[in-house]
This record gives C-alpha cells, sequence and structure tokens, in this order.
C-alpha cells in the first residue's frame, strides 16, 4: 500500500504516538506493580516487626508480672515454695520465648498463688477472735463469757495460745519438679491442687470449758439479786415478799440468769454419779433446765418434748398461785421450784444480815454461842498439805494461812466438838468436828488459780477409825481380810482385838465434795447460826482470793510477756535462719536443675548438629560441621554453654575467600 505524497510523515507520526503512549500506558502500569507490591511487602514486615516487638513487650510484661507479686501474702509457710516457682517461671518464659506458652503458664502459677493467698486471707480472718482475745482484760472476757450458755465459758488465752495455733496451722511446704507440694498427715508429699487439708483453721477457734455454776445460796447472794431485793423492799431494807418475787421471776426466766438458777437447783440434787436424785433422767433434768418457757428450743425432738411435758406440763396450760405463792401446775418441774422458794429467801435474808466484816485476825464469841470466830487457825504449811492431799492442785508457799471458827461450850467456852458417827453417813469410824472455815486460796498455786475457782469451806476433824486386827501365840499379825481369807481351822490360832486409830484432818466440805464432805456440811449447817457464819465467811473469803489472784496474776502476765519477747525474739531469729538456709537449699537445687537441663539440651544438639543439612563443608572427604549456637572452644573442642561434657572436635578449615573457620567434627 501507499501513502499519499503530504502524509507519510504525519501517518507514520500518529502511529508512534499511540504505540509510545501505549508503552507508556503498560510501563505506568507495570511500575504501579512494583510499586504496590513494594508496598505490600514493607506492610509485611511492618507488620511483622509489630508482631515481634509485642511479642518481647508482653515478655517482658509476663516477666514483670511474676517478678513483682508479694510472696508474704501466700503465708510464711507456703512463701519459700511459691518463690521458687516464680523464679524457675521466669527461666521457663525466657526460654520459651513465646507469649502464649508465657500466659498458659502464668495462669497455672497464678491459680496456686490465689489458692496459697486466699488460704492465708482466711487464716487471719478465722484468727481475729483468738488475737484479740489473747490482749483482752478480764472484764473484756467475762463479757463474752456471758454470751456462752450458763455453765460454760472460754478458757484462757494468752500469747502462747496463738503461737500454738500457728504452729498448728503451719504446712511443711516444698517446691519439688516443677510443682508445690505439702507434706501429708502421713507424711507424704500431696500436690498442692489435692492438700484439701491445709485449709483447716480449726486450731484457730478459742476453746471453752465447763465450769461449776454454784448453787442457789450463789444466786441467792450475789450482788445483783441482793440490789434488786432490796430496791423492791424499799425503807424496809429487806422484805421476804421481794425476795419471793425476785425468785419466782428468776425460775421462769429464759435468759442467763433464769437457766443459771435452774442449774444450780439441779446442781443440789445430784448423786456422786452425777444423777438425779429428783428427776427421773437425764431429759427430765436438762428439761428443768431449759425451763418452763423454753418448748421451742427442743421442739421437734420426740425424747425432749415428753419429757419437757413430764417437768412442765402441756406448753400454754395455765399457772395458778395457792395462798402461798405455790404455783398450781402439772408437772414436776413446779413442785422442785416450790419447794426451793423458802431456801432462796433465807439464803437472802442471810446474806442481808450478815455483819459486815470478815474472817478476822482476832477471836470471837457471843455470848451463850456455840461458836467463837477466830479461834483455830491454820497456818500455810497446812494450807499446803491440806492441797496436796487432792491431785492436781498444790499451794502457793507465799500464801498466807486462814483462821477457823471452833466449835466450844457456850457456858465455859473450852472446845466442845460435834460428834458424828460415820456409819450413819455410808462412812468408816467416827468424827469429832472441832470447827469450821473457809480458806480463801484453795487451789491457788505459784502458777495462779487451776480448777477451783471459789473459796473453799473447810472443816477442822479427828477421825477415829477402829479396826480389827488377829494374832498368833507367834506374834504374827492379820488384817481382818487376811484373816477372813483363812482355813476354819486356822482361825481358832488367832485372837481378836481392837486397833484404834486417831488423824487430825482438814476436809473440803460442801455439796459437790466427798462423801464425807457433803455429810459434814450437812451436819453443820443444820444450825442456822453455823450456816450464817459460813455464808458471811465464804463472802469475805472470796474478796480475798479475787484480790490475791489478781496480784498474783498480774506479776504472771508480766513474766510471760518477758518470755513471750524472749520466746518471739527466738523464733524471729530461728525463722530468719531458716529462711536463708531454705534459700541456700533452693539455689542449689536451681543450681542443679539448670546443670541436668542443660546436660541434657547438650545431648540434644549433639544429635541434631550432625546431620546432613548442617554439613559447612567437607575436607578429604570428610563432612565438616557447622557448630550449634551458645557454644564455645574449649582444649580444641567444642562445649555447650557450661556443660563440661563436649558435643565435638573443633576442626580449622579454609573458606573459597582464603580466611579460616572453625568447623566441627564428631568426637573420636
Amino acid at each position: 500500500m501507499y501513502v499519499q505524497v503530504g502524509q507519510r510523515g504525519q501517518g507514520r507520526g500518529a502511529a508512534s504516538s499511540a504505540q509510545q503512549q501505549l508503552v507508556a500506558q503498560q510501563g505506568s502500569g507495570i511500575a504501579a506493580g512494583i510499586r504496590a507490591a513494594d508496598a505490600s511487602l514493607q506492610a509485611k514486615k511492618n507488620e511483622a516487626r509489630r508482631i515481634y516487638e509485642r511479642a518481647e513487650t508482653q515478655m517482658r510484661t509476663d516477666l514483670n508480672d511474676v517478678a513483682q507479686f508479694d510472696a508474704s501474702a501466700a503465708g510464711t509457710d507456703a512463701a519459700p515454695a511459691i518463690r521458687a516457682a516464680a523464679q524457675e517461671l521466669s527461666a521457663n518464659i525466657r526460654e520459651a520465648n513465646d507469649p502464649v506458652k508465657a500466659r498458659a503458664m502464668i495462669a497455672e502459677f497464678s491459680q496456686k498463688y490465689n489458692l496459697l493467698k486466699a488460704r492465708e486471707d482466711q487464716r487471719k480472718e478465722d484468727a481475729t477472735q483468738l488475737n484479740e482475745m489473747s490482749t483482752m482484760t478480764g472484764s473484756q472476757i467475762a463479757g463474752l463469757n456471758s454470751a456462752l450458755p450458763p455453765g460454760m465459758e472460754y478458757n484462757e488465752v494468752d500469747a502462747g495460745s496463738v503461737a500454738r495455733a500457728d504452729q498448728a496451722f503451719r504446712q511443711n511446704f516444698q517446691y519439688v519438679d516443677g510443682q508445690i507440694m505439702v507434706e501429708g498427715p502421713e507424711g507424704d508429699l500431696v500436690p498442692l491442687d489435692e492438700a484439701d487439708f491445709i485449709t483447716d483453721t480449726s486450731m484457730y477457734q478459742p476453746s471453752q470449758r465447763k465450769v461449776d455454776v454454784g448453787d442457789l445460796q450463789t444466786s441467792a447472794m450475789s450482788e445483783a439479786v441482793q440490789t434488786r431485793i432490796v430496791s423492791r423492799s424499799g425503807a424496809d431494807g429487806f422484805k421476804e415478799e421481794a425476795a419471793e418475787m425476785e425468785y419466782d421471776t428468776l425460775a421462769v426466766n429464759n435468759n442467763r440468769s433464769g437457766v443459771t438458777l435452774r442449774m444450780q437447783i439441779n446442781e443440789d440434787y445430784l448423786d456422786e454419779s452425777g444423777n438425779s436424785r429428783f428427776f427421773d433422767s437425764q431429759e427430765e433434768a436438762k428439761a428443768f433446765e431449759i425451763g418452763p418457757n423454753g418448748f421451742s428450743r427442743i421442739e421437734g425432738n420426740p425424747d425432749m418434748e415428753q419429757a419437757w411435758r413430764d417437768v412442765w406440763g402441756e406448753p400454754g396450760a395455765a399457772r395458778e398461785k395457792d395462798e402461798q405463792g405455790n404455783v398450781v401446775a402439772q408437772g414436776s418441774g413446779w413442785d422442785l421450784l416450790n419447794t426451793e422458794r423458802s431456801k432462796f429467801v433465807e439464803y437472802a435474808r442471810t446474806a442481808y444480815e450478815a455483819p459486815k466484816r470478815g474472817t478476822g485476825t482476832g477471836t470471837s464469841q457471843k455470848t451463850g454461842s456455840r461458836y467463837s470466830q477466830g479461834s483455830l487457825a491454820v497456818t500455810t504449811e497446812q494450807r499446803m498439805q491440806d492441797a496436796s492431799n487432792v491431785e492436781g492442785l498444790g499451794a502457793s508457799a507465799a500464801a498466807e494461812g486462814y483462821l477457823m471458827t471452833a466449835i466450844v461450850d457456850p457456858t465455859t467456852g473450852a472446845s466442845k466438838p460435834i460428834k458424828m458417827q460415820g456409819s450413819q453417813e455410808g462412812l468408816d469410824g467416827e468424827y469429832l468436828i472441832q470447827g469450821f472455815g473457809v480458806d480463801p486460796l484453795y487451789g491457788v498455786t505459784d502458777e495462779g488459780v487451776k480448777d477451783v475457782t471459789d473459796a473453799q469451806p473447810m472443816a477442822s476433824v479427828t477421825v477415829e477409825v477402829v479396826a480389827k486386827q488377829y494374832k498368833n501365840p507367834n506374834g504374827e499379825t492379820l488384817t481382818q481380810e487376811q484373816f477372813d481369807a483363812l482355813p476354819q481351822n486356822d482361825k481358832i490360832l488367832y485372837e481378836e482385838e481392837e486397833v484404834r486409830t486417831t488423824k487430825q484432818r482438814r476436809i473440803p466440805i460442801g455439796p459437790g465434795t466427798s462423801l464425807e464432805g457433803q455429810a459434814i456440811w450437812n451436819r453443820i449447817t443444820r444450825d442456822p447460826e453455823a450456816m450464817r457464819l459460813l455464808q458471811e465467811q465464804q463472802m469475805e473469803a472470796n474478796r480475798i482470793r479475787g484480790n490475791y489472784a489478781k496480784a498474783l496474776t498480774d506479776g504472771l502476765n508480766a513474766q510471760q510477756e518477758r518470755e513471750n519477747e524472749m520466746q518471739q525474739a527466738a523464733n524471729q531469729a530461728a525463722d530468719a535462719a531458716d529462711f536463708e538456709e531454705q534459700q541456700r537449699r533452693d539455689q542449689v537445687e536451681q543450681g542443679l536443675r539448670n546443670e541436668t537441663r542443660a546436660a541434657e539440651r547438650a545431648k540434644v544438639v549433639q544429635r541434631e548438629s550432625f546431620t546432613d543439612g548442617n554439613i559447612v563443608t567437607t575436607v578429604a572427604g570428610r563432612p565438616v560441621y557447622f557448630p550449634p549456637p551458645n557454644s564455645e572452644v574449649r582444649d580444641g573442642k567444642w562445649y555447650y554453654q557450661n556443660v563440661d561434657e563436649p558435643i565435638g572436635q573443633a576442626y580449622r578449615y579454609e573458606n573459597s575467600d582464603g580466611s579460616v573457620s572453625v568447623g566441627m567434627r564428631p568426637l573420636k
């Protein structure tokens, strides 16, 4: 084809321009594609960098989480083990260099830490009352005791009680092979997750003990009861009607005072075995103590419900009184309350009318009276001897003696003991009661007051016992028991004779004492004047006892505080030494574990190093291998980290550029 003259250049130029435009467009597209690819690559590189930086930041955060926790919050016994676990966790996080694994390891660690921290928090909460009681005053303890059932009180709590509870709570925690373990009851190591016994805090519960509530006269002569009676009596000072009203109110009350009164009445009717001489069963005696307004307390217990009905009648039944003020209602409990009312009134009257004088240091005898106060002296040595005759009681060598009231002839003032035949009371021998009194410090030892809470009424008695013995012509003497065991033919060889033995004794008397003590008490208190004197002496003796016990307790408390401070200092020093020793042991164990792991890792590295994929060059037909990371040359051999066992032989070879490198060959 041909182009017209004059148009050739134009046509060629158009075609060239289009071509150039196409090339330009294509070039632009390629450049754009290159730029896009570069941008995408850069974005991936930036994202990879951000991922790495986030991982590094996360690892630092994880390590900080482990490093900054408070090990002491897990308790002093568990702190060393949880601290060792944290140290190993930090090393594992660095070694793993993986945030996902790190979070999983921290989560497992946190679970164990939170368990131990919750345990320690519970211990602190449950130990609060015991710790507070260790520093309470006597009045504060009395306030706590008032919330307990009558006849119960808290045992004394001091720093030693707290220390013993703390020791009982502590467990032997150990960190073994990556696990927190604790020594079980059988001496074996139990994993923390399975050791339910570590949460037991029962040792921090203040213990209680049963105490003597006294008898009916204890309530009748108490300061609170006397105050109310006198207040109701008005200007008369003491009215029998006011005392009866006080008794009737207490007898049916459902509060602590009412229960205590009924317990005291029950106490007067207990035999030596602890069984009631009035009620037919223990359930009935308990129902009497619960009271006529306490049916709701035993409702739902068939046995106790029946016992309560036997004692108090039907719940809600009418309670009328006769002209003497006795409750006319069905139930043995009302009969007992009616019987005890007059006793209560007389006890209360005696307390009100008693002369305001103590046991005294001199002697006193009313004209025509059988009783001479302060005429019999009991020395400190005799007090100690009396106390030693009772198991569990001693006596303070510093405690003073006391004075007793002698039983005398009213006309001459000479001693005239009361005679009591033991056979009439189920006892052996004849008792001559010379006098009576109240030992204010009975049961008080150098260590304080033991089991006896009140001053103890005592009687000075001469006991004469007549026993039979048997002698043969050779002078051999047999007791009655030995003689009875002889054959009948041998008995004719022995002659019978009586032997009288006499012993002076001071015998604790009153309800709840020995059989002879109760018999002597009953004989003495037949006389209202003797009863009045004993009650008067009891009140004064209790006052003396309280003052002495307080002074003794104050001194003992001061001594105990000094001993506690010394013991605390010793315990702290021992704990510090134990902690340092445990740290040293943990470090040694950790070092051994690290060495073991390094040696195991070295073996793995050795196996992985001598593979075809790890050959750097071949010399004389033998391969030379890359040395592993974290290894070094020592004495011509490659060693991994600080492991003493070599993993390969060092071998020098020349590179293609003439430089020399050190490779590794297997050990020969």
